[in-house]
């Protein structure tokens, strides 16, 4: 009878299309990762073999980022400030859904988010943007680690952006209010986007 592999034993194969797999089990069910070479698929494991050695579960492991900010919103909703509430829901939709929301939070590797903080600087976002979006994925994923859905932190390996100019004041444009407003049309919080953007701010602004 063949050996039943534990939680740090995996198994790298090539397969017939020149990729490599590699396979782990967690909690008698499997995790799997596909990549270009065999020592992307070791780097996998190792990680997350050490990941789980610090507490990950199954369903951390296999769920998605924007899957777990969801959740993850609704306690901000009820212990935040609605404007807090607004801003943390706006920069998730703007910034971090777009290149993580299909992300499964066992992938979320430090250089792979500084490389993408550093390429929004790059492309004109304001510092202090980028430091609340870093703040943002910080305080969500200590919110995770907290609830041991996964092993540690990845932001706590990651360097906060620095604030050049700490009087920026982050503010959309008349059209980007009008896209987020149709957005929020599709949203239980419509109502409280409505009042906030109209009454609680100035035209356009987020507050940092």
């Amino acid at each position: 009878m063949a050996k039943r592999r534990g939680n740090r034993e995996g198994s790298i194969q090539k397969r017939e299309d020149g990729t490599w797999r590699v396979q782990l089990r967690l909690e008698h069910k499997r995790l799997s990762y596909t990549a270009k070479t065999r020592q992307e698929c070791q780097d996998w494991l190792k990680r997350t073999i050490n990941q789980i050695d610090n507490g990950m579960t199954y369903q951390g492991a296999n769920m998605l980022l924007g899957d777990y900010l969801e959740i993850w919103l609704k306690t901000i909703k009820e212990n935040r400030r609605p404007k807090t509430y607004i801003q943390y829901r706006s920069n998730i939709v703007r910034y971090i859904l777009p290149p993580f929301g299909k992300v499964k939070l066992r992938d979320l590797h430090p250089i792979r988010i500084e490389k993408f903080l550093t390429s929004q600087q790059e492309h004109g976002v304001g510092d202090r943007t980028v430091q609340i979006i870093y703040s943002i994925l910080h305080a969500a994923m200590a919110s995770a680690a907290r609830k041991g859905i996964i092993g540690r932190n990845p932001l706590d390996a990651v360097e906060k952006p620095r604030v050049k100019n700490p009087r920026e004041i982050v503010v959309m444009d008349p059209e980007q209010v009008r896209q987020f407003l149709i957005t929020a049309e599709c949203t239980p919080d419509k109502a409280l986007f409505h009042l906030t953007l109209t009454t609680g701010m100035r035209e356009g602004e987020i507050l940092a």
